[in-house]
This record gives C-alpha cells, sequence and structure tokens, in this order.
C-alpha cells in the first residue's frame, strides 16, 4: 500500500525565488566586470593624461570581458546555489584568469591591442577579481541568512517513490541540491504491485493539480525498470517536467569526489511542453490573432447571431464542457447550430445529414462560422488559437480508456485549429482509429512546437475551411 502524507511548508513563502539566484548573480558579475573595465580605463588615464579617454570603447570591451567572464563561469557551474554559499571560491579567480586568456587572444586575433591600452587592461585584471571576491563573500552571507530562516523559495514539487530511498532525502537538502520546495510526498512500499502503483500516480495527479506542482520528483531504484516505466507511462497524464533523483548507491558513489553537483546526475524523464519565453510568444500571438479577428468580422459575428434568432428559440450561444490545459475544465463558446443542448454523459458526435442541425446551423458549420464564439475563450485564456482541438467531457472519458497517450493532448491549451485538422482530420470521429490518428498528429504538434508551425497552420486553416471538407 501506498501511504501519503503532507509535508509541512515552510514558515515563510519566501522572498527570494531559487530560480532568480542565478541570473540575478550572473547579471550582478557582468555588472562588476563591466564597471570594473570603465574605472580602471577612467583612472588610467587621468593618472598618465590627466584626462578620460574614450569611455565608449573601453565600455564595450568591458561588456566584451563580462560576456566571456559569466560564461566561463557558467560552465563552471559558479552560479549554483551551494557554490555561492561557498563565498570565496578559487575557482572563480581561474574562470578570471581563462577571461584574461580569451580577451587577450581576441586582441591578437582582430589586431586592436595597439588601441588599447595596457595600462587599462591591467588594471581591470586586478580589479575586477577583487570586487568579484568581495561580491561572493556577500552574496554568500545574505543567501545563506536566507537559506537558514527558509527565505528561499524552490519550485513546489511532489515526492514519489519507495520508502527507503525517501527516506534519505530531506526538504533542506532538496531546496539546496534540486531547487525545489517540497509541497507534497506519497510514498510506496517496496512490495507495491502495479494496481497500488496506478492509485498512489492517480493521488500525485490530483495532488499536482489541487496545488499548483511544477515537478514531480522519483526516488526509485535505478535498477527497477519495470516499475520506473510504469510510472513513466502514468506520469504523462501531468504537462509539468518529472525528473528521477540520484537513488542511493548512486548518491554514495557521487559524494565528496562528484566532478559535478549532484543535482547534474538527476535525470530528465519529461520536460514541460513549453518553456517560459514559449508560453509567453504564444499567448500574445493568441492575443494579436485573436483580438484583430474579432475586429475584422464583428459584421459577420452579428448577422450569425441574428440569423439564429430569427431562425429558432433558443439561446443563440451554445456552451458545454470541455477540458483544457492540465485537463482543467472549461465552458466553450459556439454558435447554437442544432435543436437540442447536450452537455452530459453521454453526448451524440455530429454526422452528416444529421437531423438535429437547422437549416442556419447547417451553412455555420459547413463554414466553420459556428467556431468565431471561441475567439473569446482564447482571450480569456482558456484556449489557443492553434492546439489540440477540445472534445466533449463525455468524450474524453470515452477514448482515454482505449487510446494511449490521449491524456496528452492536454499539456497545452486546446485550440480552434490545429496540425489534425489542417491534415483533413475534421468532423466526426465514428471509429477509434480515426481519434488515434488525431492524436498522434496533435502530439506530433505539441512536441514540435514553434510560432512558425501556428502560422503555417493558422494558413492552411484558411484554406481548409474554404474547401469545407469534413465539416459538418
Amino acid at each position: 500500500m501506498f501511504h501519503a502524507s503532507a509535508m509541512r511548508q515552510a514558515r515563510t513563502h519566501g522572498r527570494v525565488d531559487y530560480a532568480k539566484i542565478r541570473p540575478l548573480s550572473m547579471l550582478a558579475e557582468a555588472g562588476i566586470v563591466s564597471t570594473c573595465a570603465v574605472v580602471s580605463a577612467i583612472l588610467y588615464n587621468y593618472a598618465k593624461n590627466g584626462d578620460a579617454a574614450s569611455i565608449s570603447v573601453y565600455a564595450s570591451l568591458g561588456l566584451l570581458a563580462a560576456v566571456v567572464y559569466v560564461g566561463i563561469a557558467h560552465q563552471f557551474k559558479l552560479y549554483d546555489l551551494h557554490e555561492i554559499l561557498r563565498g570565496y571560491n578559487i575557482r572563480v579567480l581561474f574562470a578570471w584568469c581563462l577571461t584574461i586568456g580569451v580577451l587577450t587572444l581576441f586582441y591578437f586575433a582582430f589586431k586592436i591591442g595597439s588601441s588599447v591600452s595596457r595600462g587599462s587592461n591591467v588594471g581591470l585584471a586586478a580589479l575586477a577579481p577583487v570586487f568579484l571576491f568581495l561580491w561572493r563573500g556577500t552574496a554568500a552571507r545574505y543567501f545563506r541568512h536566507a537559506f537558514e530562516k527558509g527565505a528561499i523559495r524552490g519550485r513546489r514539487a511532489i515526492l514519489f517513490g519507495n520508502l527507503t530511498e525517501l527516506a534519505s532525502l530531506e526538504p533542506r537538502e532538496l531546496l539546496l541540491n534540486f531547487g525545489v520546495e517540497e509541497i507534497d510526498r506519497v510514498s510506496l512500499s517496496n512490495e507495491a504491485s502495479e494496481k497500488e502503483i496506478v492509485n498512489a500516480i492517480g493521488s500525485i495527479v490530483w495532488r499536482a493539480r489541487h496545488r499548483s506542482a511544477a515537478e514531480i520528483l522519483l526516488a526509485v531504484p535505478w535498477t527497477d525498470s519495470h516499475r520506473l516505466d510504469l510510472i513513466r507511462t502514468e506520469l504523462r497524464r501531468l504537462p509539468i517536467p518529472v525528473r528521477l533523483l540520484p537513488d542511493r548507491s548512486v548518491a554514495a558513489l557521487l559524494r565528496g569526489d562528484a566532478a559535478w553537483p549532484i543535482d547534474a546526475y538527476a535525470i530528465p524523464l519529461q520536460r514541460a511542453p513549453l518553456a517560459t519565453s514559449e508560453r509567453v510568444f504564444k499567448r500574445i500571438l493568441d492575443l494579436v490573432v485573436a483580438c484583430s479577428a474579432l475586429l475584422a468580422l464583428a459584421p459577420l459575428i452579428a448577422f450569425s447571431a441574428i440569423a439564429i434568432k430569427l431562425e429558432s428559440k433558443g439561446p443563440v450561444i451554445f456552451r458545454q464542457r470541455r477540458k483544457g490545459f492540465n485537463e482543467k475544465k472549461f465552458y466553450i463558446y459556439k454558435f447554437r447550430t442544432m435543436k437540442v443542448e447536450e452537455d452530459g454523459p453521454d453526448i451524440a458526435q455530429a454526422k452528416r445529414h444529421d437531423s438535429r442541425v437547422t437549416r442556419v446551423g447547417r451553412v455555420l458549420r459547413e463554414s466553420s462560422i459556428d467556431e468565431l464564439p471561441q475567439l473569446v475563450n482564447v482571450i480569456k485564456g482558456e484556449m489557443s488559437v492553434v492546439g489540440p482541438r477540445p472534445h466533449a467531457v463525455a468524450h474524453d472519458v470515452a477514448y482515454c480508456r482505449v487510446i494511449a497517450n490521449y491524456a496528452q493532448r492536454h499539456h497545452v491549451k486546446p485550440g480552434i485549429t490545429g496540425l489534425a485538422q489542417v491534415n483533413g482530420f475534421r468532423g466526426e470521429t465514428s471509429q477509434a482509429a480515426h481519434m488515434a490518428k488525431r492524436v498522434e498528429l496533435d502530439i506530433q504538434y505539441i512536441n514540435s512546437w514553434s510560432i512558425g508551425l501556428d502560422l503555417k497552420i493558422l494558413l492552411r486553416t484558411v484554406f481548409e475551411v474554404l474547401g469545407g471538407k469534413n465539416a459538418y
């Protein structure tokens, strides 16, 4: 049997986000190097000539030095929290020496050494490491205090694994080594059956959605491949990263003599479908397209609403429950095209020459005008312009039972149009094989998403709508 227990949260939600420590440290050290380049040039030229030289030249060289140094320091993992907590790290000096070597080669290769004073370069070489060490010492004291007081907030994570593996994982070490804040923990006995594992993962899925988990960490022996495959398959229902932590045997080998910090040995089993920057770009595209389309098509939308109201009784807008991102339910908006309004456990799909469809509704469905109210869903953030088409909740339940990976369609927001639709998979899915092909294309879209792909699908949608194929 599995045992689940809610972990006590930190005394404070934190003032410092763990994920921001690295970029802020990189920015701080880049600023230090750039400033040292300008200051050393000003001091040297005032001492030698009594006036400041061309500051812009040394500002550019300082920026170059900053980029080179930060790149080298990043490769040495000097911006990991446990490295920052060490304070005066000799590897900082080594990274700076490499930076000076790279700059010297750059001056030689591009023959600009004669235009840059040696005194300014010597000043930079001597001044920068002093202030880098001062910064490191100050940062170490600040972050050490914040860490001790629980003022650093990590990514919200749920731990799942064997009792013996979980026993050696403390919340403090999880934050320091992996950058996560444990919000829940679900444990399994070493003899847990497949059914018990599946039930436990069902509990994890519920907890992850209701507690806004950002990641799942697995603590399972690496040799238990069968159990790992089962867990990995079941966790595909969640659109969040899943990492396999080093087990006790691997962790024992890494302690003390590891070439890299222990988090480098955590194996990513599943990544988030879209990075933060990709979600931002996609959201901007959604708002631009949806708002522009609503303005441009306002007369058509108004005419369609009037036609529906004049032909038959009932609401102009039909609402039906659908599952969106991470299976969160929402009401989708469509122009009412039928004489019935079905939203229950049994919903019959529209068929060709369906008697439930009104005359106006048939025109709206064939031209896909009935989908235009979903632009409001896009603006509300419930849908995207491009993505897997959402189905009625009753159909989702049925297809999940017979189609593998069906739940992965909910790893992104559903769309008004999608890769499956522009490849001819529209309309009724009377057989599971038809839906399986749609799912295959939807997952292909998720795995290969780009702004260019969305624009391509939007363009193809125009021609698909004009053709009217499979729309009824």
